[in-house]
């Protein structure tokens, strides 16, 4: 499955204009024919000098010294030009941003641009989502991306961007093992069979230490029921029926990215083709394949209001996917 700029994952939240926040960050670079995309997540609490090494190390620009700089588009509103120009009048177009500045001063809400210049090469960042961010949250995590800037100029030299080295140089490979001991040993299981480990910035998110009380709070008398139910997924049994186990698994994991349909249905037969697993006509299993081979877990899942029509809010749903994904 090909790496998409919009294969992302989604983190829905309220953002208290008082509290910090993670922004969900689209960054590009365009030099035709070949262009190079990610999406990350960074505390806005972060100065701009640093956002510039996190941006440095998700491009793959590495460390070598390179005069870097941020500007506010010409479009910007004059409010944060005069920001960054000590409360002076600011003309139209390119306005410098120093490095000492905070993330949140210059992007705030969704639509939000800054531009990033590392010596000759300009990347636009445009925000995305904005949502409350707890200390359990990593200050910067990549969750997506398609290009290399070892393509650039040559399109025949396109590879895949490695997701999880870039979180190992951004959070340490401690970070990655701290948080699969969070999570159940099946979850774990399917992440380190099929080596996608784009799922852990996922489960970084989610934050699987936190309490249950906000599931029980949200499901209210029925609440010891309803985590005992999230707890016993999946229905069908590992030994007995083990695609169908890690169908409902893999299912699990694509809820909690707060996808799409199309997409979950892409990344769920993604995952299942790295796990081994195909049609008995030896051909790559569909997402509608893989959702049919977890029928029981995913009848379940719809009545818990994890999926289907009668849907949670996707905030009471990560509440619920938390219990079920937690070791």
């Amino acid at each position: 499955m090909a790496a998409q700029t919009d294969n992302v994952v989604a983190f829905p939240g309220v953002r208290v204009a008082t509290e910090p926040a993670t922004l969900i960050i689209g960054a590009s670079l365009e030099e035709e024919p070949c262009s190079a995309h990610r999406v990350f997540g960074v505390n806005d609490q972060m100065d701009l000098r640093s956002l510039s090494r996190v941006l440095a190390v998700i491009f793959g620009w590495g460390e070598e010294s390179v005069p870097t700089k941020f500007h506010l588009p010409g479009s910007a509103v004059e409010s944060a030009a005069q920001l960054v120009t000590g409360g002076r009048p600011a003309a139209v177009g390119v306005v410098d941003v120093p490095l000492s500045t905070t993330v949140a001063e210059v992007l705030q809400s969704p639509g939000d641009t800054l531009i990033w210049q590392w010596g000759l090469w300009e990347h636009t960042l445009q925000v995305r989502e904005a949502f409350a961010r707890d200390e359990a949250t990593p200050d910067a995590l990549c969750i997506g991306g398609s290009g290399s800037i070892r393509a650039l100029g040559d399109v025949d030299a396109e590879e895949p961007v490695d997701i999880a080295a870039i979180n190992r140089e951004l959070t340490g490979r401690d970070s990655i093992q701290n948080t699969l001991a969070t999570a159940r040993a099946d979850v774990v299981d399917i992440i380190e069979r099929s080596g996608v480990f784009e799922f852990v910035p996922l489960l970084q998110a989610l934050d699987l230490q936190r309490s249950e009380s906000t599931a029980l709070e949200l499901t209210g008398e029925a609440g010891e029921s309803v985590v005992k139910r999230l707890r016993a997924l999946p229905i069908e049994d590992a030994e007995k029926d083990p695609a169908g186990h890690d169908a409902a698994l893999v299912e699990l994991l694509c809820l909690a990215a707060l996808t799409s349909d199309e997409l979950r249905h892409d990344v769920a037969a993604h995952v299942m083709e790295r796990l081994g697993w195909e049609s008995d006509e030896g051909i790559p299993l569909s997402g509608e394949d893989v959702e049919e081979l977890a029928a029981a877990s995913w009848a379940e899942m719809s009545a818990l209001g994890l999926a289907g029509e009668d849907a949670l809010s996707p905030v009471e749903r990560l509440d619920l996917l938390r219990e079920a994904l937690r070791r």
